[in-house]
């Protein structure tokens, strides 16, 4: 791996993709495995990670994304206050937030209020615009995803890019799964800027939409899922060359493995890769796609 690296320099883009192999590799043999790197499968391609321990065997396939994806940095120094109490509403929403720059006092307030009588009836996908008595635009704010925690959580700026980084990681996904090796469990393993977890997500179980066949969560009047076109809904389940399906995908942070990862698993993983998933990564998630 070390001679891997040296000739990578000139390629940033490989050279960074190759330090998190590293990384991973540094983390598996913390947890007592054996490592290889770069073991050949029989499409043609190479499986970048095979970690032994016993009669476990995991095949892990690193992808990193592009720098452009971290699109959830805020805009703006700081969120006003008033439009920051939005955070108060009991609601598991993320939201994108606007506003507009020299608005006084209260008319900050007003229209914190306004678009906080929006998210008490605002589904996925949903904009509200806020304007003067004039006609002036004050600010707008639009439902991004849910949560799975919390309450109400604010990005500052509206955005249609993350649909072009939605589409890029999906096609990571793709690549990692051409790369599958039979023998083992395989698992994808993608790096990314902190604030684009959600980005991957998307990517991997599907866009967030209402689901009227699924039943809301307590205090939700409605059940908010995922549409079918997640990597998992469609492209996943073709699996790869030998028949193997993807059943564990891993988002890590560029600076740690263990620190700030989420590993995504279907059912029927064995308790025996749950476990060591468990190890691995802060934290694990069943999944029913």
């Amino acid at each position: 791996m070390s001679k891997r690296l040296t000739r990578s320099i000139p390629n940033s883009r490989l050279h960074t993709s190759l330090l998190r192999e590293v990384l991973l590799a540094k983390r598996l043999s913390a947890e007592g495995f054996s490592v290889r790197s770069e073991i050949p499968t029989q499409a043609g391609r190479s499986c970048d990670l095979v970690a032994v321990r016993g009669s476990l065997v995991l095949h892990l396939h690193v992808k990193c994304m592009d720098a452009d994806d971290d699109l959830t940095q805020p805009r703006s120094p700081r969120i006003p206050s008033a439009i920051r109490s939005l955070e108060n509403v009991d609601r598991r929403l993320l939201i994108e937030v606007e506003w507009k720059n020299g608005l006084s006092s209260s008319a900050l307030r007003s229209t914190a209020d306004a678009m906080r009588n929006f998210l008490g009836r605002a589904a996925v996908g949903d904009e509200c615009v806020v304007r003067s008595r004039s006609g002036e635009i004050r600010g707008r704010c639009r439902v991004r995803s849910p949560r799975d925690t919390g309450g109400v959580s604010l990005t500052s700026g509206i955005t249609d890019d993350h649909r072009l980084a939605v589409d890029r990681v999906r096609r990571l996904l793709r690549k990692a799964r051409d790369q599958f090796l039979a023998g083992g469990e395989n698992i994808i393993v993608v790096f990314g800027p902190k604030s684009a977890k959600w980005i991957f997500s998307q990517a991997l179980l599907g866009t967030p939409v209402e689901r009227w066949d699924e039943y809301p969560r307590r205090g939700e009047r409605v059940a908010l899922g995922n549409a079918d076109d997640g990597f998992w809904a469609g492209a996943g389940k073709s699996g790869c060359a030998s028949g193997t399906l993807s059943r564990i995908a891993v988002w890590a942070s560029l600076d740690s493995v263990r620190d700030d990862s989420v590993a995504w698993i279907r059912s029927g993983v064995t308790p025996v890769v749950r476990g060591a998933c468990a190890e691995l990564f802060r934290q694990v998630l069943p999944t029913n796609r």
